[in-house]
């Protein structure tokens, strides 16, 4: 360790890769950190920490934490559906009152905005969902041996999620941002509808992505079923 000697006190960071131990679920992990001075004289006296522990969770313990997080992104992509759906109805209504007028009003400007922040309100928890199945994913996977055909299915899961937040999708709603800025009558039905294109696109493949998290939620299920009667036949 580097040593500042204008101070008494310092604080150091050590990583160690845990998975390195091999370690099983429920196992627990004793440790301690040990220092050594540079008493050439004397010799090296050391100093050790107090104890401390990591417990590993145990296989019912994740398959509890597995099945809490799986109901959370079901629910999560259900609302989103939702709230596209509804933004979608919105969008449609909006369009309707317009088609008589020749001007954009202030209030009809607001409504716009608010259509556009439900937007990227979606967007926003579109990525909470994909980082929530990936950390699912990473936990069940440290600890559990699971078949090489269900891990394809969750890397493809995990793609489709990355393909809905494209750069695009994202660039679109800046460009609709800024079109709002100098909206004329004639740009308003253009913007909504590419609006309404997108969101439909998003349900589309929020729909898909439902259906392939409940088939790879199933498969797991099975494949653990399957695991646990043929440890209680032996």
């Amino acid at each position: 360790l580097s040593i500042s000697k204008k101070n008494n006190q310092q604080q150091y960071y050590y990583f160690f890769d845990i998975n390195k131990l091999e370690a099983d679920p429920g196992d627990e992990i004793e440790y301690y950190f040990e220092i050594w001075d540079n008493d050439e004289i004397n010799g090296s006296k050391s100093s050790r920490s107090q104890k401390m522990f990591y417990k590993i969770p145990t296989l019912k313990e994740i398959e509890q934490k597995t099945e809490e997080s799986n109901k959370k992104i079901k629910s999560d992509i259900e609302k989103s559906i939702s709230e596209i759906k509804k933004l979608q109805k919105d969008i449609e209504e909006l369009n309707k009152e317009l088609i008589e007028k020749k001007k954009i009003s202030w209030q009809e400007k607001k409504q716009i905005q608010d259509l556009l922040d439900k937007y990227q309100n979606i967007q926003e928890n579109l990525e909470k969902i994909q980082k929530q199945n990936v950390e699912k994913a990473f936990k069940e996977e440290q600890y559990k041996d699971i078949d090489e055909r269900i891990l394809e299915k969750q890397k493809k899961l995990e793609e489709l999620f990355e393909n809905i937040l494209t750069d695009e999708l994202k660039e679109l709603f800046k460009e609709l941002q800024e079109m709002l800025d100098k909206i004329q009558k004639e740009d308003v039905n253009k913007m909504l509808e590419k609006l309404k294109l997108s969101s439909e696109d998003i349900e589309e493949q929020l729909d898909r992505n439902l259906e392939l998290f409940k088939q790879l939620e199933f498969e797991k299920i099975l494949e653990e079923t399957i695991e646990k009667l043929k440890k209680l036949e032996e």
